[in-house]
């Protein structure tokens, strides 16, 4: 069938080509449609009931995530006894606070300097202190600068923030030091790494690619065909992703990684093979032969393509049993990015290729097997030691399988704000500041019904409040009776307290409302208490889809596997498949472990590419091992063939990748910095597991093996 597909493109070739290129005309379109939302909305949209909860709490108190912090410092010369209150420092903070205020998208700014509109003088300190305005040692203090609009409002979020940075550096001296921070600061900061780190490092990793693409084929056909295979599938998504008006985040953005990745693995398995093909006919290099070599090429290396697709795919559709909305887009939108990927392999490139004129100097440079002898012979004796001593190769598998389990046990599953940016990023240590000596730049909100105003209801409000004040996670507890703005109702039916807190991470935030719940069921029975607000749902929400994808990555697992036996028809030669597409795996979530790095989506999404990576190799290796089986020649020749010639092009595509990813590792986003390290190891590991643990693994199911595919297939 492939064949057939592939002698029709060829055929037809110039028709197929201008098809796609208006496919990609028409994907262009849809990128230019495609919008951005890294809000935190996106990652609890889908509860509406929780969503329509913060709704009316932002209609009946405000908006919760628009305070932009100017955080204040003493700075020199510094008397010994200075602080923020000294005349002239408070005087400098009146004045920005003024310029503040008349911007245009600014309501309110509240700050040390304003203290003494709510309270007599000989008590401010105290008050800004309780306020979280001022620190303990009075050397620090904080202007909060409300906005007209949620920092979910991103686009808006950075032009806002820019100006206010601009007031804000104008004002800053040696004596009065100012830094920003809060919610919209953060986000604007986070915004602009991600557009800077994806303007610079995914035209870098695509020219590392490129460049060994032309280290691996030497010639400039072997950069463009599989470039052409990784980058187009990706164009066709984004552009799908425009046209049906799905916006890209912070968890699909790893679609620039992990589609170009799974897609290139199938296009060098082809044109590899093509060349292949081709040296039998070397004889007689014509258009003619070179036309026979794409046809069987595909007809031998497009099962293996399709069957990986068909696994990866259906891998990533398993995902739509996770519970979170955003995780079952990625899972769809990442399985037809698979599906782009296989058309593009086995019509286009079987096209591009027939343009080249076989008798060619390019020609013979790409399918020239001495540029490939040396690797070949080293995969030789890989294959040889590990079909040799198939006992040994497998127990050392087990015994790092044994140790990762455990390692892998000990990856935390969390998530921080400030994790967004860099440790020396301006923006985070203004952040630290503000969590460490002033109120906490994150806030949980609890929205109050019943009879506020009687006795009983102040009683029961004041000793969640005491108890609120003893957690050593909040900073700070406004509420009823407590300043600055009016906490209940005028009709007293509601009433609402804040608790601020330090950007102490999702596990702990879930945690401490857990037990604020608790204690407010036990002190105040005659109110009902709601707890909402943005940091609450975007913790749980970013916490949900971490679990669920954790969760789903064996279920993605149990996915390729099953496809495996379906399509080759042996649940015996997908149980010997399965430990080498669990160890890169159960390795990624062992350097977690090991390096103390915590869990989250995107470093799901890195494991979850393990598996699509480790499962198409395998299947590659396995085809192969199939196809030299029915040729009549020993487990033992077979799958060392498959290894010296399968095995070539998934290390060629296995350290081009890894060199491409690698360089994410000098980013200043800390998500991509991960993504580029850990993609790097997950597709060596991968690699290896192919290359050491799959011979051992069909050796040991020699009969099995022998029995299925050879006589089987005869």
């Amino acid at each position: 069938m492939f064949g057939s597909l592939a002698a029709l493109a060829i055929r037809h070739r110039v028709a197929v080509i201008w098809l796609f290129a208006i496919l990609a005309g028409v994907a262009i379109i849809g990128v230019t449609r495609l919008k951005l939302d890294f809000s935190s909305r996106s990652f609890y949209g889908g509860k509406h009931g929780d969503v329509a909860k913060l709704e009316s709490f932002h209609n009946q108190w405000g908006l919760d995530d628009n305070q932009f912090i100017v955080v204040a410092s003493a700075g020199e010369p510094l008397e010994k006894n200075a602080t923020i209150f000294e005349k002239s420092r408070i005087g400098r903070l009146r004045l920005l606070a003024r310029e503040l205020t008349n911007h245009p998208d600014v309501t309110r700014v509240v700050g040390p300097h304003t203290v003494s509109t709510f309270v007599g003088r000989e008590s401010r300190i105290t008050t800004a202190q309780k306020l979280g305005l001022l620190s303990l040692d009075q050397k620090h203090g904080a202007l909060i600068v409300e906005l007209g609009f949620s920092s979910d409002d991103l686009p808006r979020v950075v032009a806002v923030v820019d100006q206010l940075r601009d007031i804000v550096a104008r004002h800053s001296s040696p004596h009065l030091q100012l830094e920003y921070a809060g919610l919209p600061a953060v986000r604007a900061a986070f915004f602009a790494l991600t557009l800077s780190d994806q303007a610079l490092f995914v035209p870098l990793m695509v020219l590392l690619v490129a460049l060994g693409l032309f280290v691996a084929f030497r010639s400039v056909l072997g950069v463009v065909i599989p470039g052409l295979a990784a980058v187009l599938p990706l164009l066709f998504l984004l552009g799908a992703m425009g046209w049906s008006n799905e916006p890209l985040g912070l968890l699909n953005q790893a679609y620039f990684t992990l589609i170009p990745v799974l897609s290139v693995a199938s296009a060098v398995h082809l044109y590899s093979r093509v060349g292949e093909e081709f040296r039998l006919r070397a004889d007689a290099p014509s258009p003619q032969a070179l036309e026979q070599a794409i046809v069987e090429a595909s007809r031998r290396v497009g099962a293996a393509c399709l069957v990986a697709n068909i696994t990866t795919a259906l891998g990533f559709v398993s995902l739509v049993t996770a519970s979170m909305p955003i995780l079952r887009q990625f899972g769809l939108f990442a399985a037809l990015g698979m599906t782009f990927s296989f058309f593009t392999v086995v019509i286009l490139l079987p096209a591009l290729i027939a343009v080249i004129d076989a008798r060619t100097t390019t020609v013979r440079a790409v399918v020239s097997s001495s540029r490939r002898r040396p690797l070949e012979a080293i995969l030789g004796r890989c294959a040889s030691a590990s079909t040799g001593r198939p006992g040994t190769v497998i127990g050392a598998a087990l015994l790092f399988t044994c140790a990762a389990t455990w390692f892998s046990g000990q990856v935390e599953i969390d998530n921080r704000v400030g994790d967004l940016l860099e440790p020396q990023h301006p923006v985070r240590r203004a952040n630290t500041l503000v969590d460490t000596k002033l109120g906490g730049s994150l806030s949980l909100e609890v929205d109050l019904t019943g009879d506020v105003r009687s006795d009983d209801g102040h009683a029961q409000m004041e000793a969640f409040m005491d108890w609120a004040d003893s957690q050593p996670e909040i900073r700070i507890v406004l509420g009823p009776g407590r300043l600055p703005l009016p906490r209940t109702t005028p009709a007293g039916d509601r009433a609402h307290i804040t608790l601020r807190t330090g950007d102490i991470g999702g596990q702990a935030f879930i945690a401490l409302v857990s037990r604020a719940r608790h204690i407010f069921e036990v002190s105040a029975p005659s109110l009902t208490a709601t707890f909402t607000g943005t940091s609450y749902l975007a913790y749980r929400g970013v916490n949900e889809i971490t679990q669920n994808l954790r969760s789903s990555l064996l279920l993605v697992l149990g996915v390729i596997l099953v496809s495996i036996a379906i399509i080759f028809r042996s649940i015996r030669i997908a149980l010997l498949a399965a430990l080498p597409n669990l160890l890169p795996l159960l390795f990624t979530l062992a350097v977690l472990g090991a390096a103390d790095i915590q869990l989250d989506p995107l470093g799901a999404v890195i494991a979850t590419m393990a598996l699509g990576v480790a499962a198409d190799d395998t299947i590659h290796l396995l085809v192969r091992t199939r196809e030299e089986l029915i040729s009549g020649v020993s487990l033992r020749e077979a799958i060392d063939t498959a290894v010296r010639t399968a095995g070539a092009s998934a290390t060629i595509t296995s350290l081009i990748l890894a060199g491409g990813l690698g360089i994410n590792m000098f980013s200043s986003f800390p998500p991509m910095a991960l993504l580029g390290l850990l993609g790097a190891l997950v597709i060596l590991f991968a690699l290896m597991a192919d290359l050491l643990l799959l011979p051992a693994m069909l050796m040991l199911g020699g009969r099995v093996i022998e029995a299925h595919f050879d006589v089987k297939s005869r």
